[in-house]
């Protein structure tokens, strides 16, 4: 007999993932509090393509294109004269008996000012049963045929069936792709009401695209991007809705929004705010540290990232954050469907992975040696020589790869001989992130070795130490 899911997260069996901890963890938020591991699972749903009919926030300034509504397929039939005169005629007598209660009240009751709290709060309009995403005639425009979102069907049916998550309730929707400032942006975030009453704010992290990754490593050179600004924008006016406690998080670049709309946002919302979660999100600017919110905000952080984290390691890191064992290795583990669960909690990892250790000090050093300007003259140029291949998704990209790479050498090509020899080393490391399958014998002939500051003969240590930046 096979190892079913059920058998995969019993306390002292198998190890699973999300997916895994979403099909069998059977206990409420009631019986257990939220944890860092239902942080991720809610973080993952917001790579989701939400459906028009999930409430919507606007954000002055900001654009915000939704799915036109899809009419339903049985249109109710128009209220005939009888149902107009017959829905008016009760209105009537219901607004005279309402009076009436009113003036005399029942026995017993209490004056209005004396009157016990609703017990149902007002902004309930701003959200809808969470196992209403689940619906067939939508999937298409949620998981849009990409393998990164379809994996995340699974995930979907799991919590709209457990008892733990089919009782959240979602809202606030926003999302959109637009131009501000002249840098591309992605932005997306979404609420999930708790049971017990709090709110968890969750950011999109990258996607996979192009313009994703152009926006991860904008941060290198950009003291703020414009989805940071719009993180914030988000927290406030969540916030502003209701006096609710408030958590926040996200994957990858949604962690980085998360922490950094936390630390920007009012500090009459920052005390309400209990727990922040980047799961492998990016760092900051060394002066992110220093500011007065930091200070508020920094303890309430709880960061995790994999073995072999990359984007977590981008700028300077938090000095704090967990490891987390994964199913598989080398980059793919950013990935955290593919990161290990087991007794309800992250299977902790000892320390980073010597090679991608070295590989973070080396794009650090490199960074710092280059000032912001030219920092983004080489983004730029990456970006748009990757993007003369003829394709913005990732995937698109991979499976297209031999025919696309003859035009972004040719856009290579063109550029001055110092500055050739820079970008060609630069997208060989980013295509070996973004696509590590990819690398190898392909590779090899046509582009530098690595990173400039990176040795190719670098040997990992036989006795390697724990990484210095890891909680203990």
């Amino acid at each position: 007999m096979g190892v079913g899911p059920s058998d995969l997260m019993k306390p002292g069996g198998m190890m699973g993932n999300i997916v895994d901890y979403a099909q069998t963890m059977m206990e409420t938020f009631d019986q257990r509090p939220f944890s860092r591991v239902d942080s991720l699972v809610l973080s993952q749903l917001t790579y989701l393509a939400l459906p028009s009919y999930v409430p919507h926030l606007d954000l002055p300034g900001y654009t915000s294109p939704l799915p036109a509504p899809v009419p339903s397929p049985s249109p109710a039939p128009s209220p005939t004269w009888w149902d107009r005169w017959k829905g008016s005629l009760l209105s009537f007598f219901q607004s005279g008996l309402e009076s009436e209660r009113k003036e005399e009240g029942p026995k017993g009751s209490k004056k209005p000012e004396e009157s016990e709290p609703e017990s149902e709060p007002r902004d309930l309009d701003n959200f809808l049963p969470l196992a209403e995403l689940y619906r067939a005639e939508e999937f298409a425009s949620m998981f849009k045929g990409d393998p990164l979102t379809s994996e995340h069907r699974p995930l979907l049916e799991a919590v709209c069936a457990s008892p733990r998550f089919r009782q959240l309730r979602v809202g606030n929707y926003t999302q959109n792709e637009n131009t501000l400032d002249g840098e591309e942006q992605q932005f997306a975030a979404v609420t999930y009401l708790l049971p017990d009453g709090r709110e968890y704010l969750a950011f999109r992290g990258t996607e996979p695209s192009l313009v994703g990754w152009k926006e991860d490593f904008a941060m290198t050179y950009s003291p703020v991007i414009p989805s940071q600004t719009e993180a914030v924008a988000y927290t406030q006016a969540v916030a502003a809705q209701s006096a609710r406690p408030l958590l926040v998080g996200g994957h990858s670049k949604g962690g980085n929004m998360a922490v950094y709309a936390a630390v920007m946002a009012e500090e009459a919302v920052q005390d309400r705010i209990q727990a922040v979660y980047s799961h492998d999100g990016p760092g900051f600017h060394q002066e992110f540290y220093d500011l007065p919110g930091w200070k508020r905000i920094g303890p309430k952080e709880d960061k995790t990232c994999p073995q072999y984290t990359v984007i977590g390691q981008l700028m300077r890191p938090e000095s704090r954050f967990d490891l987390v064992k994964s199913n598989t290795t080398g980059v793919s583990q950013h990935y955290c469907l593919n990161w290990l669960v087991e007794k309800r909690d992250f299977v902790p990892a000892g320390q980073i992975d010597p090679n991608a250790e070295r590989f973070d000090n080396s794009l650090r050093n490199w960074l710092q040696a280059r000032p912001y300007d030219q920092r983004k003259t080489i983004v730029t140029t990456v970006y748009q020589a990757l993007k003369a291949g003829g394709y913005d998704n990732i995937q698109e990209l991979k499976d297209n790869f031999s025919s696309a790479w003859p035009k972004i050498s040719a856009v290579i090509g063109q550029l001055e001989p110092g500055d050739k020899s820079i970008v060609l080393a630069a997208v060989k490391d980013i295509i070996a992130m973004l696509i590590p399958s990819m690398i190898g014998n392909f590779f090899s002939p046509i582009l530098p070795p690595t990173l400039p500051g990176l040795r190719p003969n670098q040997r990992t240590p036989q006795n390697p130490q724990p990484s210095p930046k890891q909680k203990v």
